[in-house]
């Protein structure tokens, strides 16, 4: 999991989540939130590409303020997930043991799915 984070993003992927950025729909559409989400972790990897930590660490909360903000949406989880997970990554880069432990300690909450998977009854 950490690889896929620290990945560098392809060429050409800055223009296009600066593109998303940039488009500000009113549309009331049912991936709205998502993709404006995705688009805030978007900017955030750039900016843990030019090293700039401290935005990219504004840039996952405002991602995650999105997902507060829209609970319901569809694949929100997701983005949530990947916003508290690319902070804790920001947290470490910025040697900040403290908030990267309990970050961690919060999402990994969502990632363990055997208390979900008991309560699945069994087919008959």
């Amino acid at each position: 999991m950490s690889a896929l984070l620290a990945s560098p993003l392809p060429c050409g992927v800055g223009s296009l989540i600066g593109r998303l950025a940039r488009c500000r729909t009113t549309a009331d559409h049912v991936y709205q939130p998502v993709f404006h989400a995705l688009t805030k972790c978007g900017q955030a990897e750039l900016a843990i590409q030019a090293r700039q930590y401290d935005q990219a660490l504004q840039e996952y909360r405002l991602a995650t303020e999105i997902v507060t903000a829209n609970p319901r949406s569809l694949c929100i989880g997701w983005m949530l997930i990947r916003a508290r997970l690319g902070m804790a990554r920001c947290f470490h880069r910025l040697g900040m043991s403290r908030e990267e432990r309990d970050s961690i300690r919060n999402d990994s909450r969502f990632l363990d799915l055997s208390d979900a998977l008991e309560r699945i009854p069994p087919l008959p």
